[in-house]
């Protein structure tokens, strides 16, 4: 691409991509919805005559682009293609779109669809192809959303506020639990540990209950450390979210995590969530791995 352009138009660049069944379809029509130039599965070697195209017209700034994980071209050289498009003077955010293995397989399920690398063969075998496939352009990205806690509006929303963030809106903040031994998610912000709490799966009547029955809350928040590590990291929050607004920030994740993500980092979320929810915090409370093991350590 020449570089010598100056006066060309700048254009506004969206990148999706990510594992299949993560929401790229209803994100690229969310952002056409947002009237961005949408198209699906374009083949990265038509993305700069696109680019030097749409440079040469007034209509379209705005463009949002879905990139199939399966085109060698993208995987190799996803990097440089952002790095070119920046260059000339584009605004361009990569977005990696991610979700549990259950959910994925829960969607694939529900869809009746086959998982495009395991048409003939089970969703699992898939989903580690994939994985494995789009590694690469996870670590590149500039942003990865997990999808597994969404429904079809809280994904639509998710979209629009990592794609247009308002300078005078106060984030949209992520209170998340999650189980350390499935991955910390690299969308957080903040990680706290809290494995270091009575831990509700030594005890028999409790162990089958998740962090959001008050007996296993309860009996987590018996401990004076609880509530302090929680009032701390409230406190953390509140000096926070005024420094990301006048960032222009659009959202911020707060991650809780224990061992398997059913019991304290789901009470400790909770806790938070609540609290920050009385003071008029504009949250969602997500349990990214609540109910994979229930029971589990």
């Amino acid at each position: 691409m020449d570089s010598s352009s100056g006066s060309s138009q700048k254009l506004r660049i969206v990148l999706i991509s990510g594992l299949s069944g993560a929401g790229k379809t209803l994100s690229l029509k969310t952002l056409e919805d947002q009237e961005y130039f949408a198209i699906d599965n374009l083949p990265a070697s038509l993305i700069d005559p696109l680019a030097l195209l749409l440079e040469q017209q007034q209509q379209i700034t705005k463009v949002a682009l879905v990139m199939d994980g399966r085109d060698q071209t993208f995987l190799a050289r996803a990097a440089k293609i952002v790095q070119g498009l920046e260059a000339r003077g584009h605004s361009v955010l990569f977005l990696f779109l991610d979700a549990s293995r259950e959910i994925l397989i829960r969607r694939f399920a529900e869809s009746r669809r086959p998982h495009p690398l395991a048409r003939s063969g089970p969703v699992n075998t898939g989903i580690d192809r994939e994985e494995a496939l789009l590694k690469p352009l996870r670590q590149v990205a500039t942003m990865v959303l997990d999808t597994s806690a969404t429904n079809v509006h809280e994904l639509r929303q998710l979209i629009i506020d990592a794609v247009e963030p308002r300078a005078d809106a106060s984030p949209h903040l992520f209170v998340t639990s999650f189980g350390f031994k499935y991955g910390v998610p690299l969308e957080a912000a903040f990680v706290f540990d809290v494995r270091f709490l009575p831990n509700p799966f030594f005890v028999e009547t409790l162990r089958p209950h998740s962090g959001q029955d008050a007996r296993v809350s309860d009996y987590i928040f018996a401990s004076p450390e609880a509530a302090i590590i929680r009032d701390q990291i409230l406190e953390l929050v509140r000096t926070v979210l005024p420094l990301c607004t006048r960032e222009g920030r659009s959202s911020l994740m707060v991650a809780i995590g224990c061992t398997g993500g059913q019991h304290r980092s789901v009470a400790m979320a909770e806790s938070i969530a609540n609290t920050l929810k009385s003071e008029g915090v504009d949250l969602e409370v997500l349990h990214r791995d609540m109910g994979r093991n229930l029971g589990g350590v």
